[in-house]
């Protein structure tokens, strides 16, 4: 018996991906790898990231765009818990956790 109703269900183990705003949330709270192993990031602070007067940009994938794709710059957010997407702007004053 059919009942008239149509649908699909989709699982995704994949939280919805948001545009990337340049926001500096995914660097600042995780450095990547690369930047790891060159010894220019630790936890919370890399050297390649800067503000560009309008949003965070990163050294390293300006100067080699395979970087870019190996690290899906750009890509999107998928982080819930950035708050930072609303709010972009320059965070080098932000005060230190205790």
């Amino acid at each position: 018996m059919r009942l008239g109703l149509d649908f699909e269900l989709r699982l995704t183990l994949e939280p919805p991906v948001k545009p990337c705003v340049g926001c500096g949330y995914c660097c600042k709270k995780s450095p990547c790898f690369i930047a790891m192993s060159m010894g220019i990031a630790d936890h919370g602070r890399c050297l390649a990231l800067y503000w560009n007067g309008e949003m965070y940009r990163c050294r390293l994938i300006e100067t080699n765009t395979s970087k870019a794709r190996e690290l899906f710059a750009d890509e999107g957010c998928c982080s819930p818990l950035n708050s930072w997407r609303r709010d972009v702007r320059e965070r080098n004053t932000e005060p230190k956790m205790r």
